[in-house]
Parts: C-alpha cells; structure tokens; sequence
C-alpha cells in the first residue's frame, strides 16, 4: 500500500502543516536568542598559572621573585587574550608562594606565620571555620603562628578528588586575592569550595567579605564536586548571588554539565541565568597535540553554545610560557573569526515558549507517528484516529502537567516518524517508474534528495520546536533515547519494505492454512546449507554494521574514529560554517542516489530494500543532529544543506561510475 493511499494521510498531513506554522512562532525567538548572543569570554584558573610556572621551570622560592614573575605572566596572558580568571579557595602552599603568609611543615603539622595581619586573620578565620579542632594558635600578634595538624603528604594535580594534604586544604576565597587579580583587570570569577556544616552565617560571611574587597565578580561557579552552600543552601547563595553570573562546566562527554551537587538547584533559582563553560580536562591536555587542542574552542562556542572558555595550559613541552602565549592568542583568533568578540560573555535570555503554541505541534507530531503506525501495523482508518486522539490527549495534558518528560517523548516521538515516512514516500514516488536518459536520473538523484530531505526536516523543526526551551538550550535537560532514535525507524522502514515489497509472498494469504502453507514453502527453500551460510554471514556482517553505526553515536560507547575519518572532519571544520554527518553525505545520501538508479534500471527487490535502509540512515541522521538543543537552530539547518550538497555530490559520481562499470561489463559480455 502507497503512503498517500493511507486512510489517516491527508488528516495527518493538515495537522503537521498546522504544527509548522506553530512550531515557526516558537523558534523564530530563539533564532534571535543565539544570532545575538556572540561574546565569548576566556579564563584561566589562579592556580594553573602556578602549575605553568613550576612546569616551566621559573619557580623560586624567593618569595618576591615568584611574584614577579606571576604579576608578569598574568598581564601577559591579559594581553594575549584571557580577560577572565577563576579564583578557587586559597591554600596554605599557595598563599606562602607569595608571601601572604610563612609556612614550614613538620612532623604531620603545617606551622603557619604571620606575615600580613589581616591576611593571618582571614587564614585563621577559614580554617577554624572548616576544620575546627585540627586548629590552634600560639604566640602574640603580630607574630603568631598557626598549627594545623594533619597528613602533610601532598596529593598531584590528577587527584584532588583524594583526601588533600593540609598544606593543600581550601581556606576560602581571600580579599588580597581578589583585590590583586581586579587590579590587573581580569574579570572575576570564584569557585568557592562547598565544606561540611555550612550554614547560612558562613554563605552571609563569605559575600560580605566579597563585597568588603570592593570588587565586581562576574560570576560563581562550582567547584570539587559541590556548589558553595550544597543543595540544602541553594535558595540563600542565589539570593545572594546579585548580578553575578553562574557558570556550569559542560560534561566531557558534550551531553549535559560536570556533576556538582546543588548547581541544578542554584540554577533554577537564578532562573537559569548560566554560562556554558568548556575546558579541556587536564589529563587530556597531556595528550593532546597542539594542533588538535586548539582547534577545539572555536568550534565548542559555536556549535555547543559554550560562552566561556577556560583554558588549561600545556604543562609538557619546550619553552611553555611562550607555547601557551602563543596557543592563548590563537584561541582568541579563532573565536574571533567565527564571529565572535571576546569580552564580558553573557547568558542567553531565559525561554520558556508559551504552552498553547505547543498544543497544535504535539497534535502535529502525534498524527505523524500514526501515519507510521498505519503503515507498519496495517491499523484501519477508525483505530487510528482514536489511538491519535488518546496519546494527543495524554500528551496536551503532560504539556501542562509534565512538560519536560512530555516534550522528551513527543520530541522522540517526531525523531522516529518522520526519516521513516519520508523514505515510505519516496520510495512510493519511485517504484514502477521508467528507464530514461542518464542525465534525467541524475536530476531525479537530486529532486528526489532535496525532497526526502525537506520532508525530515519537517520533522526535525517541530522536534526543535517542542524541545526550545532554556533548561534544552542549556542541556540542563537534554533529548535521551539517542540510541533508539537511531535503530527503531531502521526497523520500521525495514517491516514496511517487507510488507510492501511482499518479500516473503504472504500478500495473498488468507486463511490460517494459507500461511501455514507458505511458511512450509519458505522454510524448505531456505533450510539448504548454501542459503543457511550465507544467512549467517548477511547477519553477521548487517549486525557488525549495526554496532557500528549505533555505537559510533553519541560518545557513550568509545568506538575508535578512523584516522582518515579525523583528517577529513578537521578539513570540513575548518573550510566550512557546519561541519555534516559522516553518516549523511557519506552513506545515506550516497544510498539514496543509488536506490533512485536501482529504481530506474529495475534492480531486484532485495537491493532496493537495502538501499532504502542505508538511506534512511541519512534521514534519521538529519533529524537527529536537531537533537543537541545546544546547537544553534540556524547550524543545524545548515549543517543539513551542506550534507545535502556534499551527499549529492559524491552520489551523483558513484552513480555514473556503477553505469560506466555496468556497460564495461556489457561489453565485455558482446565480446565473449
């Protein structure tokens, strides 16, 4: 049975129109949101630039000699392109590199000097108030010693997550150290570590000695693991918080943030006002190649709303200052010829659609996934109307009950009805037609891609649409089912071919007999040795490929990319506004050029039935880059058009190059 001759299609056609005229009131906002939103700002930690002097070997313990090199490096960098700094706790190594104050280490004891009065005092204050008996105080002011007793033998770099020496225990964010970094211009940005027994007089203490230290910071962000005041404080720090931003590190794996308890919490009640923030984690970074860190950034800002850069130093390598001098203004360059500006990095405005437009685009999307399970299950015009009207039913009452994990199911819902109904209808429009001319089958290769391709785009704009929203934007909430996404409409277009292709010959069948019978006839044809063998390897080799192509999905699975592959993603990343899908201009497209030349020369039914589920892959493949909400509207649409252009390229060559290959084997038959 064709697509168009489905009882519920042209019901389903005029609600999915409906939903597009919606879902373009929902999404020409957020157009605005992210064509606006181009500053980025970039940041290093206080403590890296510590970490890069050691490594470079300019450290001293000449306390006013390291100074000076810090104060030197600092303003360097401030020069080359880093206009922000993220400030952590103080500790007792790092504030007697400077002098704030003498530290000497003895017998599982860390005996602390006054230097600078006030600062002794803040020191005190944040150990008492962390760590409480494991402190005392001896001697007269202004020469008084503290002694903090404890495990002296200092953890690296790769594992503060362990129990910290006490020389390397956090103390709170110091005032000289806010005070300096804000005189050399940087824009401030602390990460207060979150400690046991907090309670709402230590949050007030620590924002009254910020705004003590008369200066601006322009954002908080978590740090080792927790938000400053945990979850159970959440509501107090973001009374508190005023005009500063809060920043979210994203997760390695590109889906959702680093997990810091609380920071959901705090999030929500700053009303979602956060920066994406992205760095390189700092075992990978010694790994990395120059070349290959920094081509990350400018790609992270554009393609995964990422505002803020925070950027680790390499800390292996000759001439280290000088490398990362360079690699930070490289950064800067390429962010800038993205079109960005590098500056005091906002967050996007908050957004949250109003619900009524959601109503016709899940009416929408619905009619579509009924249209699909009429064509795959065969259901009648009555039971599909009434199973559209419960499950439309359900999900206008999730909108405004549930919304988050009814917009997920309705987005899944889109994911997989529309790649699957736009290869039904085209493959529909295909069948029976004629043998022509070679160059009207390469215009048919491309007129009937464009279509396929606008028809999952349909798709991809209402699951876009259901989905815009800030907590998507931000990936607070992110689309789930990726995995699926990918292998149910294979299945489904699968049955579909099997159902209408008549594969197995039971379109005839009728009785319970009949089938029967049939089943016998199959079976004695299928159970020789020759065809069980070749089965087996089919299935072998279709369930590798599967493996592959669902496990190279999302990165949850660590299946290796090809070299080549690599070298190919880095040219298109650089040459090109939106780098396409490997899966749609290198597979699906290309299948479906040569499904449009099977379908024109009469190829048989099985090799039709294989290229329209290699091209489906390039559909699902479209409508599932919409997915990453993080990912601006207007890239993802591009990244579609130029996988059109690419896909059709190469298969419009593979095409003429089956036909040359085809009549060299013509002739070669003439001569035999």
């Amino acid at each position: 049975m064709k697509l168009k001759s489905q009882s519920f299609f042209k019901l389903a056609v005029f609600m999915i129109f409906v939903a597009l005229v919606a879902a373009s009131f929902v999404l020409t906002p957020r157009l605005g949101l992210e064509m606006t939103n181009k500053t980025v700002a970039q940041a290093v930690r206080y403590q890296d630039c510590y970490e890069l002097i050691n490594a470079a070997g300019k450290y001293t313990a000449d306390v006013e000699a390291y100074y000076e090199t810090e104060i030197d490096l600092l303003k360097r960098m401030r020069r080359n392109g880093i206009n922000s700094i993220v400030l952590t706790d103080a500790t007792l190594e790092r504030l007697a590199r400077t002098g704030a104050v003498g530290l000497e280490i003895q017998d599982g004891t860390a005996i602390v000097s006054e230097t600078h009065s006030n600062i002794f005092e803040e020191v005190l204050e944040g150990a008492k108030r962390r760590y409480g008996d494991r402190i005392s105080v001896g001697g007269e002011y202004p020469e008084r010693k503290m002694y903090f007793v404890g495990d002296t033998k200092p953890v690296d770099r790769y594992n503060m997550h362990l129990r910290r020496a006490v020389q390397q225990m956090p103390l709170g964010i110091m005032t000289h150290e806010l005070q300096k970094l804000y005189k050399l211009g940087f824009n401030l940005i602390v990460a207060p570590e979150n400690f046991e027994g907090i309670t709402e007089k230590d949050v007030e203490d620590y924002f009254d000695r910020v705004k003590g230290a008369q200066v601006i910071v322009y954002a908080m962000m978590p740090a080792h693991y927790s938000t400053f005041g945990g979850t159970a404080l959440a509501n107090k720090v973001a009374s508190l918080m005023g005009r500063q931003y809060l920043v979210l590190q994203e997760h390695y794996t590109q889906l959702g943030f680093f997990p810091n308890v609380g920071q959901l919490e705090l999030a929500q009640q700053r009303n979602y006002s956060v920066l994406r923030a992205y760095t390189i984690d700092c075992r990978e970074m010694d790994k990395l190649s120059y070349e290959e860190a920094l081509r990350r950034w400018a790609v992270a800002d554009d393609e995964r709303h990422i505002r803020l850069n925070i950027i680790q130093p390499f800390l292996k390598g000759k001439d280290l200052i000088g490398t990362n001098l360079k690699y930070i203004q490289e950064i800067s360059q390429s962010v800038q010829k993205r079109g960005f500006s590098i500056g005091l990095a906002r967050p996007f405005e908050t957004y949250f659609p109003n619900r009524v437009l959601l109503i016709p685009i899940i009416a929408g999307i619905v009619g579509a996934f009924m249209l699909l399970c009429q064509s795959v299950f065969g259901w009648g015009y009555g039971s599909t109307v009434v199973c559209w009207g419960i499950v439309t039913g359900v999900g206008l009452f999730g909108n405004f009950v549930s919304a988050t994990v009814t917009h997920q199911a309705m987005a899944f819902l889109a994911a997989i009805s529309f790649p699957v109904l736009s290869m039904y209808y085209i493959s529909d429009m295909l069948d029976d037609i004629d043998d022509v001319p070679m160059l009207q089958i390469l215009a048919n290769c491309a007129i009937s891609l464009l279509l396929a391709v606008f028809l999952s785009l349909c798709g991809a704009c209402l699951l876009a649409a259901i989905l815009t929203d800030t907590r998507f934007l931000l990936e607070i909430d992110f689309y789930r089912g990726v995995k699926l996404t990918f292998l149910l409409p294979l299945l489904f277009i699968l049955i579909i071919c099997l159902r209408k292709y008549d594969v197995f010959g039971f379109r005839n069948c009728v009785t319970f007999e009949d089938y029967r019978n049939r089943l016998k006839v199959l079976a004695r044809q299928w159970l020789t040795v020759k065809n069980v063998i070749l089965t087996l390897l089919f299935l072998g080799f279709a369930g590798f490929a599967l493996y592959v192509f669902i496990g190279r999905t999302g990165h949850s699975w660590q299946l290796p990319v090809p070299q080549i592959e690599l070298t190919m993603r880095h040219w298109l990343e650089e040459h090109l506004y939106a780098r396409p899908r490997a899966k749609e201009f290198l597979i699906g497209h290309v299948a479906f050029c040569v499904l449009v030349l099977a379908c024109h020369r009469s190829w048989p039914k099985l090799l039709k039935i294989f290229l329209i589920i290699a091209a489906t892959m390039g559909q699902v493949s479209l409508v599932e880059t919409f997915c990453h909400m993080r990912s601006p509207f207007l890239m993802s649409m591009v990244r579609a058009a130029t996988g059109y252009g690419f896909g059709i390229i190469l298969g419009v060559l593979l095409v003429l190059i089956i036909v040359e290959i085809g009549k060299f084997a013509d002739g070669l038959k003439e001569k035999e």
